[in-house]
């Protein structure tokens, strides 16, 4: 099995944290100001950076390194 990149295991926090709050993707991106588009690609390990990353622990309302737990 091929091992995942990063960004993928990012994008997979990320839907798990937002899972955690109870939000769908329409709601967070609502919160984040984005296109529900733009979250779904998010989640899958596209559009990540670090500006973007410490944004989406701002919108979930947590801690930037919780997001790094996979």
């Amino acid at each position: 099995m091929a091992k995942k990149s990063w960004k993928t295991l990012l994008g997979s926090s990320i839907r798990k944290q937002r899972l955690k709050k109870g939000f769908s993707q329409r709601e967070a991106a609502g919160l984040y100001g984005c296109s529900l588009r733009w979250w779904q690609e998010l989640e899958t390990g596209r559009n990540i950076s670090v500006k973007t990353l410490l944004l989406i622990a701002k919108v979930l309302f947590i801690k930037p390194w919780l997001l790094l737990k996979w």
